[in-house]
């Protein structure tokens, strides 16, 4: 092609040069000629550089294409060195017919894998690959057993209707830790119960909040639900309060948790369905259970379980049960007359209460309270139980405590705004840090034993290996047979480039 190029610019130039000989304007000419000479070597440049793009273009994808046929290669042949025993794929071995999942009415909160995937767990005394695999009864969900995509490891609590595990999630070299809440019955126990727990997972997902413990996803595997959630690896404030000498947080530090909570409800109360309509969601059962500590002092509202909601899938009063906790219930609650967020906010108030105070705001046994309604509550002002109590403080307690809805704070925003210029002239500035300081001086024991508990786990029950659908049958998935390894030292960069 160059050579080409060569000799029709030759060519060219002759042309050129026999008419501005025989014209009568040879400056015009000559410039003309010289113009039409570097034009077509201009031309030529532009196509030779075309083509020298193209032919890199099919080098550099010949070698991507033999790369991957030798990494292709390389996973199949580890995968046949796999003994059938351990490709596991929920309570079946793979070559059975696999467990079928019931249709979820949050098909949204449902991550669709990209291919199917199946997992093969190792058994608590596997040496090797070659150990026979435990199967997986997931009737009653325990320690080292899979949900999903989720490992679950330690229980870490339990309520009436679930259990909440701490969980690693498998075919990742992340390996992160969530939390994995699973219901305590199966498909054959009463629907408004399972309801109760897809309406929690509905509700949390949609809110998006650092105040709020998010929900990542909703699955339903051989009859258990089960929920995937933030991982939290402090305390309860239940926990804290506890733990701590009389039970009192100091007062700057309990003022900026609770108006981290006002954030986090605020949010809740503010949520709007895709169509932009307000959800009028109400918590229900906001109380020191519900909150948690991170070891970093960052604060979340959890368990929506018994939320109201506009367009929730199951009635809260229709199971009969009076939903929350009767020590921060709001009169109108307790009643059980028609309720809305002011219901929380007054939750809220009974909780700084008795974090600045040392005792719950209405004490007394629950069936007293049951019995006697309102009649049987009664508070004390806090000032009359601590004198150095400030006056200002107690005044945005009692506003928030105030029987009648109309005169507590009308949302948890502006109780937030109170206590934030509380906090301003009283103290300045107080952060995270001083939440963490103090949840760890009450919780540190809890804490660490938790911890150790994880590991303790993580190390008897080994990761599963992820093995996805391949044209020739099963293989490890990519990524998952090789662990990440730091990065090489000065010295053995040295060693690796000599060799090379």
């Amino acid at each position: 092609m160059r050579i080409a190029s060569s000799a029709l610019a030759a060519l060219a130039l002759a042309v050129v040069a026999t008419w501005v000989a025989t014209s009568r304007k040879p400056l015009v000419a000559a410039f003309i000629a010289i113009s039409a000479v570097l034009t077509i070597l201009f031309i030529s440049r532009w196509h030779l550089a075309g083509q020298k793009r193209r032919r890199q273009t099919v080098h550099t994808s010949k070698r991507t294409t033999q790369t991957t046929s030798k990494r292709t290669a390389h996973t199949t042949s580890k995968s046949q060195r796999l003994p059938p025993s351990l490709l596991v794929s929920g309570t079946r071995p793979v070559g059975g017919p696999l467990p079928t999942s019931a249709p979820l009415p949050i098909s949204a909160l449902m991550e669709a894998p990209r291919a199917p995937v199946h997992t093969a767990p190792l058994p608590t005394n596997a040496t090797s690959l070659n150990a026979p695999a435990r199967i997986v009864d997931l009737t009653a969900p325990g320690p080292g057993e899979i949900l999903g995509r989720y490992q679950l490891l330690t229980s870490v609590g339990q309520g009436g209707m679930g259990r909440v595990w701490a969980a690693r999630q498998i075919g990742s070299r992340l390996e992160r830790l969530v939390a994995v809440k699973t219901t305590l019955c199966t498909e054959d126990e009463p629907t408004d119960v399972r309801s109760v727990f897809l309406n929690e997972a509905r509700i949390a997902s949609l809110i998006r909040h650092p105040n709020v413990c998010g929900v990542y996803e909703l699955g339903d595997q051989a009859g258990v639900l089960y929920q995937v959630m933030e991982w939290c690896d402090g305390a309860s404030l239940r926990q804290v309060l506890d733990g701590l000498p009389n039970r009192r947080m100091d007062l700057p530090v309990a003022v900026l948790l609770t108006m981290k909570v006002s954030a986090g409800l605020h949010a809740a109360h503010q949520l709007e369905d895709d169509d932009a309509t307000a959800m009028h969601v109400v918590h229900r059962d906001v109380s020191p259970h519900n909150i948690l500590i991170s070891r970093n002092g960052q604060v979340k509202v959890t368990d929506f379980g018994v939320a109201k909601a506009r367009g929730q899938l199951q009635n809260p009063s229709a199971m009969g049960e009076l939903a929350g906790k009767l020590s921060y219930m709001a009169p109108e609650q307790i009643a059980q007359t028609e309720i809305d967020h002011r219901a929380d906010i007054f939750a809220l108030g009974c909780i700084l209460y008795e974090a600045t105070v040392g005792r719950s705001a209405f004490d007394g046994p629950a069936a007293a309270v049951r019995a006697g309604g309102l009649a049987a509550r009664t508070l004390t002002a806090p000032r009359a139980i601590a004198a150095d109590y400030p006056k200002d403080l107690e005044a945005i307690v009692m506003k928030a405590l105030a029987q009648d809805a109309k005169a507590r704070y009308q949302s948890a925003e502006e109780l937030g705004v109170a206590l934030g210029g509380w906090l301003a002239r009283a103290r300045g500035v107080v952060t995270e840090q001083a939440i963490a300081e103090l949840m760890a001086s009450a919780t540190g024991k809890l804490i660490d034993d938790k911890a150790r508990r994880i590991q303790e786990a993580m190390k008897r029950f080994p990761a599963p290996i992820p093995l996805i659908e391949t044209g020739t049958g099963l293989a490890p998935a990519p990524g998952t047979i090789e662990r990440p390894t730091l990065p090489a030292g000065p010295a053995a960069r040295k060693t690796r480039q000599s060799a090379i």
